[in-house]
């Protein structure tokens, strides 16, 4: 799956409620990273987040998948 995210990848979310996921970076390689890759920023109505992030917002969103793997067979980042 995706380095760094823990061992179940991001899931594929929706909400109206969210309004701020971030939090401060970590330079712990070891340490899971709260990430969430979005369309655009006029597209918030589903995002991809990580297994840390989910953690924090879990009860604001709704969990529309299962975890999925982001990158191709190259390492490159999918499409949408």
């Amino acid at each position: 799956m995706l380095g760094g995210l823990g061992n179940r990848g991001p899931w594929r979310v929706s909400s109206s409620e969210i309004h701020h996921v971030a939090s401060p970076s970590s330079h712990e390689p070891r340490k899971p990273k709260k990430i969430v890759r979005i369309t655009d920023t006029l597209h918030l109505g589903e995002m991809y987040v990580s297994e840390a992030a989910l953690e924090e917002i879990k009860d604001k969103v709704e969990i529309l998948g299962e975890p999925q793997n982001l990158f191709d067979v190259e390492g490159s980042l999918t499409a949408f």
